[in-house]
């Protein structure tokens, strides 16, 4: 079944960690409100893997996913993120492909989406 497309959704970019040397798929928060200008909130989205589910952890499609490889977990974390180290568009994720996508996830892992959501 494919992913089913966004209509509306966050723009998702790449994001280079030069202290890390590795690529990341981010989204920028809405309405980011930042004192430094340079900077903005972002949840980061990542190709690792995490040993059990966490509260808004999801699965990004490989399609999606920085380089094209199997993304295991979204860390749904925010993070101030540079700027200008923001290395171009790469699509948009909807909230409801995000909530089938979620379910997705908590159904390959074994447990209910109520247990991720509560």
């Amino acid at each position: 079944m494919p992913t089913p497309q966004p209509k509306t959704g966050e723009i998702v970019y790449f994001y280079y960690d030069r202290a890390e040397k590795k690529k990341y798929a981010i989204v920028l928060e809405p309405k980011s409100r930042h004192k430094n200008k340079k900077t903005a909130n972002a949840v980061i989205l990542t190709t690792q893997g995490t040993d059990r589910p966490h509260k808004n952890d999801y699965l990004l499609p490989i399609e999606e996913s920085p380089d094209n490889k199997p993304t295991k977990a979204i860390c749904d974390q925010p993070l101030p993120i540079i700027k200008n180290a923001i290395l171009g568009t790469k699509g948009q994720v909807s909230e409801e492909s995000l909530k089938e996508i979620r379910k997705k996830t908590a159904k390959a892992l074994g447990i209910t989406y109520d247990d991720i959501a509560s």
